[in-house]
């Protein structure tokens, strides 16, 4: 950083020299007539010593230096030890940590060296340089690079390794405090500088601009106040991170200091937006820009608070379509609006959750006051999986069928009479009772109740498992006994989880699925030392997937390993696409490889695996410690509709001017999330230690003393399901143009930000999705993404042609953006960030037009 600041300059002195001596201008020239005979007559011997001089400066910037001893414990980052500089070629593979020299002629991106090799030939002799011919160079100039560090420098040292695998010594380079008169050259387009006459050609990748000769003295004018400041004397700076992994001691003690004034930086997560006055806070800088106005407005109310004394909050624009749009324009997130918080008493599917919550805990009461029955714990005591009508759900009808006063008091204390909603979930004359409780009847097409509903698809994985135990046992006594574990973790599901997970019970949007990153090392830790990193199953898949880093404590975590308690057996499941009817079905693992679509009923393959990480993911101290960048994680999620419809699913169709809209809604829709990388995971069967990939394995102590060779499990993705709200489009459209799937995206993310326009709700509570349904056109999926669902689908299909008109507005053409493209005044949003590039406001808008005739 100081040499970028041009306060210092770094050059391989004795290595610039050499290049005068007679001999080494004789090797030189003895390659370049040998590379000007293969097809590079344009390369003279100048462009030849450039180019090496460029290439050990970029490998210098590769940290391509050996580490002297002591060093490496000195450093907190991952640069731990220098990277090896290997030649590289097409059929070359090397470790994460090793330098192709000359890169490959095949890939599709390049090195920084063939960039600036490609880029001098053509800047300066006009040449159009094919990767093939940059690699011969980059090749030679790999072989004489060793052989002169090796060779005319003998004894020195400079290069550590062989000639074929290398590191460079940090002794070829000489620090040296610039004066006054020194040369440089500096872009005038990045800005970068260098001590290297290039011909007036920037060494910074795919930059077009020129290399201006100054002074240092010069350059020392430009953004002098910046590097005054580093060559002052540093200010004392102690930064601490506040976030929810702390232990609670640990939180308030950081606290106390920054108030104090012993703490300079807090570092924290979103959780600071909220209730936490910290006094005199003078700045906050965001990382990025938040997703909504409220979001910015909360964390940039945290300054300020105190009169007389301005606050500061600056924002960092990450190269992110959400982050480059709200940095053009950035009243809308500064300045935009905040919807106001509102709470709907006329939500029937909130409402009802409550009610069926006071009659389960006063039944749970009866059965064990008056049963001596313990319904409260496991599922499995209260709803026998293996019965499709259990003893538990017959003693709850007959209890409700009395109508007792104590959950009748209750419920008119929690929903009065005056309310519209009272009425539609039928309060007075206990209509709820049947929404609850009411036999599942799939032949006559009756509603059944939310618990029949729920236990039927949990009777099913049973069932599904029991099959597998009796077509197993005997014949294979592994598969065998991982069946009997699978039936034992199911049977030992808690009954409120499996409630609330199935829209029984209200969740309040807290997850009920919470897993953890375990660290074994910090766990073992006194109290204070301990840290919490746990997620939301939803979120924990893609954020704690095996071989995802993440920070926590001041350390870098690396997830190794999927947590399994000794004697459990995790749930895997079977999944595909029915080639039928194009539905995803996903039953539970019985090891039978073959499975029956629960839409066509017919028998279809599943030949992919998920793995569902109950007990959450292993984490252990990564090496390579912490470095400047946030770390990433490994994967992204996707959401998938099973199209296993609920029995009380209503279907309609919707007349347009210009076609049809055939609407579905069920208030149990069943959704699975997949974190599936194209290579998916393995795991140890032993130790459960996990990787990415072909990324190798690092198996636990015991299993490498065991002496037992333990066979590696791989699953294609990691999974859980939800359930909520859902409402399904399908457009059956008279004049229907020409589509593919793209465009029908986005007609989805029209269709997404009109309802949470309509709805005035948080875009956060809504989330959709498509795929190929039963008839084989393509259906358009709104559900709440809000734990259980919020009645926001429901409202939405009574308001299906307002839903298209409105998302007609979103993409009729005001907010200026190109038809072929989309912008953040139509379909572009922070959550479809990564389809941004694929996504045309002019296809939604010729579908939607074409429905409308508008």
């Amino acid at each position: 950083s100081l040499e970028g600041l041009g306060i210092i300059r770094i050059e391989p002195t004795e290595f610039n020299e050499g290049f005068s001596n007679p001999k080494v201008q004789e090797i030189i020239a003895r390659r370049v007539n040998y590379l000007n005979g293969n097809g590079l007559n344009w390369l003279t011997s100048e462009d030849y010593i450039l180019f090496t001089k460029v290439c050990l400066e970029l490998l210098r910037e590769r940290n391509a230096i050996e580490v002297p001893e002591g060093v490496s414990s000195l450093r907190n980052n991952h640069e731990k030890r220098g990277n090896l500089v290997i030649l590289g070629g097409d059929n070359v593979t090397s470790p994460k940590d090793t330098i192709q020299f000359a890169g490959t002629s095949i890939s599709t991106t390049e090195n920084k060296r063939s960039a600036f090799v490609r880029k001098y030939a053509k800047k300066v002799h006009g040449i159009t340089l094919s990767q093939e011919g940059t690699l011969k160079i980059l090749q030679d100039i790999f072989l004489f690079t060793a052989q002169y560090l090796d060779g005319f420098f003998r004894g020195e040292g400079y290069l550590v390794g062989t000639k074929e695998r290398f590191r460079l010594n940090k002794d070829i380079w000489t620090i040296c405090p610039h004066s006054n008169d020194d040369i440089i050259y500096r872009c005038d387009a990045c800005g970068c500088e260098t001590h290297l006459y290039t011909n007036g050609v920037c060494t910074t990748t795919k930059c077009e601009g020129s290399m201006v000769k100054t002074t240092f003295t010069e350059a020392r004018n430009k953004d002098c106040y910046y590097k005054a400041v580093y060559q002052e004397d540093a200010l004392p700076l102690d930064i601490q991170e506040h976030t929810a992994q702390l232990s609670s001691k640990r939180a308030r003690e950081i606290q106390a200091d920054f108030i104090k004034g012993n703490v300079n930086v807090l570092s924290c997560t979103t959780t600071f937006e909220l209730g936490v006055d910290v006094g005199d806070l003078r700045a906050v800088f965001m990382r990025n820009i938040p997703p909504t106005t409220a979001n910015y407005t909360q964390r940039a109310g945290r300054v300020g608070r105190r009169a007389g004394k301005p606050g500061y909050a600056i924002t960092f624009a990450r190269l992110r379509p959400h982050d480059i749009a709200h940095f053009n324009d950035p009243a809308k997130i500064i300045a935009g609006e905040t919807r106001v918080p509102m709470c709907y008493l006329d939500n029937a599917a909130i409402a009802v959750r409550h009610v069926f919550a006071v009659a389960m805990s006063e039944f749970f009461r009866y059965a064990h006051e008056v049963l001596n029955k313990d319904f409260s714990h496991d599922y499995n005591d209260f709803m026998d999986l293996s019965s499709a009508e259990p003893n538990g759900l017959k003693e709850l009808q007959t209890y409700l069928a009395s109508r007792p006063n104590s959950i009748r008091s209750q419920i008119a204390r929690i929903i009065p009479q005056n309310l519209s909603v009272a009425n539609e979930i039928g309060v007075e004359r206990w209509k709820w009772v049947a929404k609850l409780v009411n036999p599942l009847d799939w032949r006559n097409g009756k509603e059944g109740g939310r618990l029949p509903i729920a236990h039927s698809l949990k009777h099913a994985d049973f069932e599904r498992i029991q099959e597998g135990i009796e077509q197993n046992i005997d014949v294979n006594d592994r598969l065998t006994s991982s069946l009997f574990k699978s039936r034992d973790a199911l049977k030992k599901e808690k009954t409120i989880a499996v409630l609330a997970e199935n829209g029984i019970l209200p969740k309040y949007g807290f997850p009920t699925d919470l897993v953890e990153l375990h660290l074994p090392v910090i766990q073992q830790s006194v109290e204070e030392n301990r840290l919490s990193l746990s997620r939301g199953m939803r979120q924990a898949i893609r954020e704690y997937a095996p071989g995802s880093e993440i920070v926590a404590g001041k350390t870098l975590w690396k997830s190794v390993g999927v947590k399994k308690p000794k004697g459990q057996e995790l749930q895997v499941r079977r999944y595909g696409k029915c080639p039928t009817c194009g539905t995803f079905v996903w039953p539970i693992e019985n090891y039978s490889d073959k499975g029956e679509c629960p839409v066509c009923h017919n028998e279809l393959l599943l030949n992919k695996k998920m793995l569902i990480p109950s007990y959450g993911f292993v984490g252990e101290e990564s090496e390579k410690g912490v470095g400047l960048r946030k770390p990433r994680s490994r994967g992204h999620t996707s959401v998938h509709f099973s199209q296993h419809w609920p029995s009380e699913a209503i279907t309609t169709n919707v007349n347009f001017p210009g076609g049809t809209v055939r609407k579905r809604y069920a208030e149990n829709g069943q959704l699975c999330v997949l974190n599936n990388p194209s290579a998916g995971f393995h795991v140890c069967s032993y130790c459960n230690s996990a990787g990415i990939g072909a990324e190798s394995i690092e198996h636990s102590y015991w299993c490498k003393k065991s002496g037992i060779t333990p066979t590696i499990m791989r699953y294609d993705a990691l999974g859980t399901s939800f359930v909520s709200d859902v409402l399904e489009l399908v457009f059956d459209i008279d004049d229907a143009p020409s589509l593919i799937n793209d465009d029908w995206e986005a007609v989805m993310w029209a269709l997404f930000t009109a309802a949470a326009k309509i709805l005035e709700v948080p875009e956060t509570e809504l989330g959709g999705t498509m795929y190929e349904n039963e008839t084989h056109g393509i259906s358009l999926l709104i559900y709440d993404d809000v734990p259980g669902g919020a009645g926001h689908a429901r409202q939405l299909s009574d308001r299906v042609v307002e839903l298209a008109q409105e998302a007609y507005k979103v993409v009729d053409g005001h907010c200026g953006c190109g038809e072929e493209t989309c912008c953040y005044g139509c379909i572009a949003n922070y959550y479809d960030q990564t389809r941004q590039a694929k996504l045309s406001r002019g296809a939604a808008k010729k579908i939607l037009a074409a429905l409308l005739k508008a």
